[in-house]
């Protein structure tokens, strides 16, 4: 399980993702690392569905992840909305560090390291 006192100077974590495929390595990677349940989610025919589902700490937890200045479709938006409008937890996130963030439940605290984003304790 995480916890705030999480070493990400390990190695394989130092250098930055060159894709959003890379990005979703590295998180799959640390979840296993950490015991952290992660689904990466799929729904053909529907557009919009969030990158990743988790398991942490009792939370459920949706992650869209994107890589770079890259932000979530319109779809996308929609969905993390939607989620959120049924009492659920739904974010974005660009790098492993903000997934983490996320995961710790540290959102608020460090709002101004992650993407920004309307709403995000709603």
């Amino acid at each position: 399980m995480i916890d705030k006192n999480t070493n990400l100077e390990l190695k394989k974590y130092r250098t930055p993702c060159k894709n959003e495929a890379a990005l979703e390595v590295r998180v799959r990677d640390f979840c296993k690392d950490n015991g952290i349940k992660r689904k990466k989610m799929s729904s053909p025919g529907t557009k919009g569905t969030l990158d990743d589902y988790f398991i942490v700490a009792g939370r459920h937890v949706w992650i869209e992840l994107k890589h770079g200045k890259n932000t979530p479709s319109a779809l996308q938006w929609e969905e993390i909305y939607d989620i959120r409008g049924h009492g659920g937890e739904a974010y974005w996130a660009n790098d492993l560090q903000q997934v983490i963030y996320i995961l710790l439940g540290e959102v608020e605290p460090y709002a101004e390291e992650l993407p920004p984003q309307e709403d995000w304790l709603l």
